[in-house]
């Protein structure tokens, strides 16, 4: 007989299925706090789940693999995803599972195996996902999600534009970033973001750019940059120009180290640096998903 696959389903996802049963050799739950997602992924590690489907937005991919990773001892089995959160930028580098909840065959689906995120804070628990941003970024994914009530990735990205005319939004920030193990420290900047997804994460959009080892892609941009309005095309393409090369920054990295004072956003929800003020990311693990 086959393993099961489990299913992860968030119903309070803005395009959650609605009255679905579970398919056939399928384990079906709906968490409804952390407590019972992590109960959910023990009974899937328990009944040996040859996969586990995620529906659900970034966030609920973001807890479901952070879990996983840590349940399974760092070897979670392959996820697939069902995009029906606000914001799905994950499910367009991982693919997608079978739509209209047809059943999961893992033999019959491409796998892809993408590098993950990992955040590490004094005093709290190593969380997993695939983009980072501070500054600027946090500024902006909050006004989408409280002022403008951003139900889409389209929304969103409308938000991260106000940038150009909000100085409010612009900051400055006092941001630590290096590209190393180094805590850096603070000073003015308008957004630091991070991401191990490869390609364009948005509309063809990647604002990233640059040379260097490692799978953690980063940007950094200075307090009050030269040209803003100009620039963010370029930036948003991951074209700079010469005159750029000062205030605005992207590479690789093996791993970067955040100092704030203010939240960082994961994968569209903000948390608290750590007890020290510092946030460590790397992208060393590798998760496989499973699309159509």
């Amino acid at each position: 007989m086959s393993s099961p696959i489990g299913l992860i389903r968030n119903r309070a996802a803005t395009r959650a299925t609605r009255g679905s049963p579970a398919g056939a050799g399928e384990i079906l739950r709906m968490p409804e706090d952390f407590a019972a997602l992590e109960a959910a992924l023990a009974e899937f590690r328990e009944a040996g789940v040859a996969a586990i489907v995620i529906e659900g937005g970034d966030g609920t991919v973001r807890e479901v693999v952070s879990r996983a990773f840590r349940i399974w001892g760092g070897s979670p089995p392959p996820f697939s995803l069902r995009p029906t959160g606000n914001t799905n930028l994950i499910a367009r580098s991982a693919g997608c599972a079978p739509r209209g909840g047809a059943p999961l065959a893992p033999e019959r689906l491409r796998r892809s195996v993408l590098p993950v995120l990992k955040a590490e804070r004094e005093g709290a628990e190593a969380m997993r996902g695939f983009i980072v941003g501070a500054g600027a970024y946090e500024a902006a994914t909050r006004f989408a999600r409280e002022e403008i009530g951003a139900r889409h990735g389209l929304q969103v990205l409308l938000a991260v534009l106000r940038l150009l005319r909000s100085r409010a939004l612009r900051g400055p920030w006092p941001i630590g970033f290096a590209a190393s193990t180094t805590a850096p420290e603070s000073a003015p900047r308008m957004l630091v973001a991070a991401t191990s997804l490869p390609g364009a994460l948005l509309f063809g959009l990647s604002p990233f750019w640059g040379s260097g080892s490692g799978r953690l892609r980063f940007l950094d941009i200075a307090a009050e940059p030269p040209r803003l309005a100009l620039a963010a095309p370029f930036v948003a393409l991951g074209r700079p120009r010469r005159w750029m090369s000062e205030a605005y920054r992207s590479g690789r990295s093996e791993v970067a180290t955040l100092r704030l004072e203010t939240p960082f956003v994961m994968d569209g929800e903000p948390f608290a640096p750590g007890a020290d003020g510092l946030v460590r990311l790397t992208a060393s693990e590798t998760a496989t998903f499973l699309s159509v």
